[in-house]
């Protein structure tokens, strides 16, 4: 098998120095993957999206783009191989939907004149994730569905080979969850590599060709959906076999447990 595209080789990386979030970890990951990584709140998920961009404090380890350290290529170079997509803040951005998704051509232009070419690729990524008929309504405007799909639309004109996500279906309903995530799967089947945060452990089962499970910013499990089992749910979240094989079943917590 050939190398992974990104490869996390016994990193420890946080934010303050003698406290690491992410501690000896290594895994690998290849294009035409869809890659969920789920955890407990803390156990580093937002600190391995955010390493591998050169965000957060590199303690020990390395991280590799196709055989390249991370932190020798520079930031824009960076850009047109990885995109990513942050929580959304829910700020209101006096921009248009077109415009959202030009953003993702600034690794690739040599000025702030949009080219021909630019406008091309923008329309292609807008009419990818079906919001190019929206292109002039203000992004603020939009559902969060919509605004997340016009933020992918973004990393696909960017014509980057792996996208990061950090939970592109927070705050959404059922539906726009499983848009969001059908979506996802599309693009990794058409060849590029995603790696997204996933709270809702039933949606990433669904979706995800791989289940990635962080605590305590140690890796827990790799594995697929079909093989996830309930005492790795059980391990991961402290919980009993019962409570395990709820959410194992669900993707939730019950109402009432603790």
């Amino acid at each position: 098998m050939k190398n992974p595209d990104l490869s996390i080789c016994r990193l420890s990386a946080g934010y303050q120095k003698g406290k690491p979030v992410l501690e000896d970890l290594s895994i690998g990951f290849h294009s035409q993957t869809f890659v969920a990584l789920v955890g407990p709140n803390g156990s580093g998920k937002t600190t391995m999206l955010r390493s591998i961009l050169g965000m957060a404090n590199i303690y020990a380890g390395r991280i590799l783009w196709r055989d390249q350290a991370i932190a020798q290529i520079p930031r824009r170079e960076l850009a047109r191989h990885i995109g990513f997509l942050p929580q959304q803040t829910g700020e209101s951005l006096s921009f248009s939907v077109e415009e959202m998704a030009m953003m993702g051509r600034y690794p690739h232009q040599s000025s702030w004149t949009d080219t021909r070419n630019d406008r091309r690729i923008v329309q292609n990524a807008l009419l990818r994730v079906g919001m190019w008929e929206k292109k002039n309504r203000f992004f603020s405007k939009l559902s969060g569905g919509e605004q997340q799909r016009v933020l992918i639309a973004r990393a696909l004109a960017q014509e980057a080979e792996f996208l990061l996500l950090d939970e592109p279906t927070l705050h959404l309903d059922v539906r726009y969850q499983l848009e969001i995530s059908h979506l996802l799967k599309q693009l990794a089947n058409e060849g590029l590599g995603i790696l997204a945060v996933y709270h809702d452990l039933r949606l990433a089962q669904l979706y995800a060709d791989r289940i990635v499970m962080l605590k305590h910013g140690k890796l827990i499990a790799d594995t697929t959906a079909a093989e996830l089992n309930v005492e790795q749910v059980r391990q991961l979240f402290d919980i009993d076999e019962t409570l395990a094989s709820w959410l194992l079943s669900t993707g939730h917590f019950p109402v009432d447990s603790p």
